[in-house]
């Protein structure tokens, strides 16, 4: 795999379980085109899904996680 059975966004192997066995990786694909972007753990298909794979809305979460950062 080009990607090494790791998420695209966070580069971590997926962990999600389903009756025991661990989900494979998302295939990730513009929702207009249908061309396939990359493969992706269940938790970063699911955030961009929630931010409507919207560059805009993505950007000023980053930037309110910055903000607030706690660290």
């Amino acid at each position: 795999l080009a990607q090494n059975n790791q998420c695209a966004i966070c580069g971590m192997e997926e962990t999600d379980e389903y009756m025991g066995t661990t989900l494979m990786l998302s295939v990730d694909h513009d929702h207009v085109t249908k061309q396939i972007r990359g493969l992706l753990c269940r938790s970063c298909n699911l955030g961009l899904g929630k931010f409507q794979d919207d560059p805009e809305i993505l950007l000023k979460a980053a930037e309110y996680v910055k903000k607030h950062k706690m660290r």
